[in-house]
């Protein structure tokens, strides 16, 4: 039986073939995970406390039976304009700051690029206790119809977890709505079961 014998010239280059291929390979995957990596959530930012508050009216007495039935806009308060800020019980503020139109370019996998608007959203703390924002959720409907506008999360802020007494945040919230709904809109903002949600209404700008 013959045996065969390598030359060591041959093996080494083929070593260092293998090498360098098993980094290429290690350098594409790592720049195909910081790619595919989310984005960076911008911070809400600090704000005054909202004055001129509309103090709703108590809720209705048949609003238990209505959400029982599924009708979730019995949690609903009566529409304010946009300007306006609203009293949320005894221990929450909700305002809308200036509306702004951008066009938003989609950066995680569910989302889809196109014209939008941000919209400033203002929660201040009342109470004396800690505010949990866990429960925020803001929606936006616009046109004649309230067609949902979806919220495109990789430009909107990163909701903070609570609210220290006497503190107030704001949230840029992006919503995509296109131009030839914006004539009227309605924002929900609305902070779970703690309290009945804040419904502003208005038009929003095209440019």
């Amino acid at each position: 039986m013959k045996m065969i014998r390598y030359s060591g010239a041959l093996i080494l280059p083929l070593l260092m073939v293998a090498a360098c291929s098993n980094s290429t390979d290690t350098t594409s995957a790592d720049a195909s995970a910081a790619s595919s990596a989310a984005p960076t959530q911008s911070t809400a930012r600090p704000a005054a406390v909202p004055t001129g508050a509309i103090i709703p009216s108590p809720a209705p007495d048949d609003q238990d039976q209505a959400l029982a039935d599924g009708d979730m806009s019995a949690d609903w308060l009566d529409p304010v304009e946009l300007t306006q800020a609203v009293a949320l019980e005894d221990s929450v503020t909700v305002a809308i700051g200036e509306l702004s139109s951008r066009h938003l370019d989609a950066a995680l996998p569910d989302e889809v690029s196109g014209d939008g608007i941000i919209i400033p959203v203002t929660v201040a703390n009342t109470g004396t206790d800690e505010l949990s924002l866990a429960g925020l959720v803001v929606t936006v409907a616009a046109g004649e119809e309230d067609i949902p506008a979806s919220q495109m999360l990789s430009a909107s802020d990163q909701i903070p977890a609570s609210l220290a007494s006497g503190e107030a945040v704001t949230i840029d919230m992006a919503f995509v709505v296109p131009q030839e709904l914006r004539g009227k809109i309605s924002i929900v903002v609305d902070l779970g079961a703690q309290s009945r949600a804040a419904v502003f209404q208005g038009a929003a700008p095209t440019s």
